[in-house]
């Protein structure tokens, strides 16, 4: 299993590629609109939604360049089970969202024949009226979408201040995607989303690790996140701009 960060925010400069050393990470999860520096990169390709033909034509763009350096994975959209990435107004559910994502994955790999298009991560969680389809939902009904493509990406995050059942929680809901659809698996974002100590979600990150890769098929597995420019993602971040929280000692001291 890979053991990456993701890099959505800002830049990857120098002292990123330092703090991944430290973390002993070997892979990036990180937009299309990022040079390519790290060996193994999955792409997030996330475009305001267009029709159809222009879609494709900013993606051949984009792709193309970092195809021919021999990266292969990308990831197709993003939380296309809210609003803001396309629900009520692109599609209405997940059944017309999988019509979209065979479109558009079939043009892909008819340019690009060696691709592996990955199933969007969505927004975890149930069902928010006119916000958000529960993520359970929307995957059953965009099986058509999960059958089309080469991995799916799954978005898991909890707010725990210990090690309770809430990080097991996000654990098993990986091995129920995994074993439910029989597709290869990518943990992106996985996170301690509340404001704790560093060394804390340090620890737990760890221990996600030490589960997740056991689960057969789960083929990477990235936190988030690497940095940001802003100050108010410092919270968030395993580095600041000035210094290098604890995370990714901790991350470094696993056995394997």
């Amino acid at each position: 299993m890979l053991v990456g960060i993701t890099k959505l925010f800002g830049e990857l400069d120098q002292r990123d590629m330092e703090t991944m050393q430290n973390a002993r990470a070997d892979a990036l999860y990180a937009t299309i609109d990022h040079p390519p520096m790290i060996k193994d990169t999955i792409y997030l390709i996330y475009e305001w939604l267009k029709k159809k033909d222009e879609f494709l034509d900013v993606l051949y763009e984009k792709i193309e360049p970092i195809y021919n350096l021999g990266y292969r994975y990308f990831e197709l959209h993003h939380k296309p089970n809210v609003s803001g990435g396309g629900y009520t107004w692109a599609w209405q559910n997940g059944k017309q969202f999988a019509r979209w994502f065979c479109v558009i994955s079939e043009e892909l790999r008819n340019t690009f024949p060696e691709i592996k298009v990955g199933y969007p991560s969505l927004s975890y969680g149930p069902d928010i009226g006119g916000i958000q389809v529960g993520c359970d939902k929307f995957l059953f009904e965009s099986r058509e979408a999960i059958d089309a493509s080469d991995f799916i990406s799954v978005l898991v995050h909890w707010k725990s201040r210990g090690l309770d059942t809430e990080i097991f929680d996000a654990i098993h809901y990986l091995a129920y995607v995994r074993y439910m659809f029989d597709k290869d698996v990518v943990a992106v974002y996985y996170n301690n989303n509340n404001n704790v100590q560093k060394a804390v979600k340090g620890q737990q990150y760890l221990m996600f690790l030490d589960y997740t890769k056991n689960i057969d098929g789960v083929i990477g597995a990235f936190g988030h996140t690497l940095s940001s420019p802003s100050k108010n993602d410092m919270w968030i971040t395993w580095r600041s701009r000035n210094s290098e929280s604890s995370i990714p000692e901790i991350i470094a001291s696993r056995e394997w």
